[in-house]
């Protein structure tokens, strides 16, 4: 029992600094309910291993004495690796604890869903011989971000168009049997949300995050896009099994697919230029919708949605927003685009992986030595 707790607490420690990204012992013991003198002991170990290091913190107005000495994790203490996986495209970032990133890699290369698993475990394999000696803990947890429905809970893929999986792949067990850390499977939207969260702008605690793919000259062209959902700072996860997947208005009831203008680029019904045109006004009309449902100013549009055509997604949005409404007067919608540029999923499942390595309680502390 005493060692459990003891366990814990270098676990809530650790996620305090984490979260927090930096804080005085005083700050840590009020936030986790443990006395200063275990938290004291936990943050000299942490000192003398080099996973963190002091600096001093500012005064608050109207105080006096000297400032706090704040703790903050090494950066190089340990590292996650994130992985994006789409038709035609593999993104791997790895990154340290504060979101630097340590290595990435892009793969062009068609996956062949009958061989995800090895894929997988090669690609983690070869990120870990790259940057072997580079951190103090090395690999702690991996998160693979794959567009369609999929369950956390599971580890699974339940659908994937982009993958060619229509029934249930258990995944993240097969790989995690191969690799020295946890692995879990998110939905890619979903990873991008937690990023802009976790290493973006952390006063938003309600936001839409939207990833558009544009596949308009593909054989057979595709335009879809995913929504991670940011609700009082929580992630609004999919826990029906059925996924949370949104469909455009204009849809009729029977159709399959997500938006009438892919719908009719599909059907050779429009050029795909005007797909793509019609298909902004379409994803504002939709968005304006979950914009005044969920009571949500913030919106960060990424993927084909953040490149050259930004400002006319932003036009058409903050129309949509500011015409389908009762209400006389409201604060525009603030459009931004993603906090990690243009390749924002593998950077959030890598942030993900740290969030999940705390929420479950599986964080390594073997080699911390407290």
């Amino acid at each position: 029992m005493a060692n459990q707790q003891k366990s814990d607490n270098i676990i809530k420690v650790l996620e305090t600094l984490w979260s927090t990204k930096g804080a005085s012992r005083a700050e840590i013991a009020r936030a986790i309910r443990v006395d200063r003198s275990t938290v004291g002991a936990i943050a000299e170990t942490l000192l003398r291993k080099n996973f963190a290091y002091e600096k001093s913190g500012s005064i608050n107005a109207g105080n006096t004495g000297r400032p706090p000495v704040i703790l903050q994790l090494n950066d190089l203490f340990a590292y996650t690796i994130g992985i994006e996986i789409s038709a035609d495209l593999i993104h791997v970032k790895a990154s340290g604890y504060c979101g630097n990133i340590l290595f990435e890699k892009e793969l062009q290369k068609k996956a062949d869903s009958d061989r995800l698993d090895d894929l997988f475990i090669s690609i983690i394999k070869k990120t870990e011989k790259e940057l072997k000696g580079k951190t103090q803990l090395g690999l702690q947890a991996v998160v693979i971000a794959v567009s369609g429905i999929v369950s956390r809970e599971k580890g699974s893929i339940l659908a994937s168009s982009d993958l060619g999986i229509r029934r249930e792949y258990a995944l993240a067990q097969i790989v995690e049997k191969a690799v020295s850390a946890p692995v879990w499977i998110l939905n890619d939207a979903d990873s991008c949300a937690l990023g802009e969260q976790l290493y973006g702008d952390s006063t938003l605690k309600d936001f839409l995050f939207v990833l558009v793919n544009k596949r308009i000259k593909n054989s057979p062209p595709a335009i879809n896009a995913g929504l991670g959902i940011i609700l009082d700072g929580n992630l609004r996860e999919a826990h029906s099994g059925r996924g949370r997947e949104f469909r455009s208005p204009l849809l009729a009831p029977d159709s399959s697919s997500q938006f009438l203008a892919a719908e009719q680029l599909l059907q050779e019904m429009i050029s795909p230029e005007q797909a793509w045109k019609n298909f902004i006004n379409e994803l504002g009309l939709t968005l304006a919708f979950l914009v005044h449902a969920l009571d949500i100013e913030h919106i960060i549009l990424g993927g084909d949605a953040a490149g050259d055509d930004f400002k006319l997604f932003s036009e058409r949005v903050s129309y949509h927003v500011n015409h389908n409404t009762g209400i006389y007067e409201r604060v525009p919608v603030i459009l931004k685009k993603p906090t990690a540029g243009s390749r924002p999923v593998a950077y959030g499942a890598s942030a993900a992986a740290v969030k999940l390595l705390f929420q479950t309680r599986r964080f390594s502390i073997e080699n911390i030595g407290v």
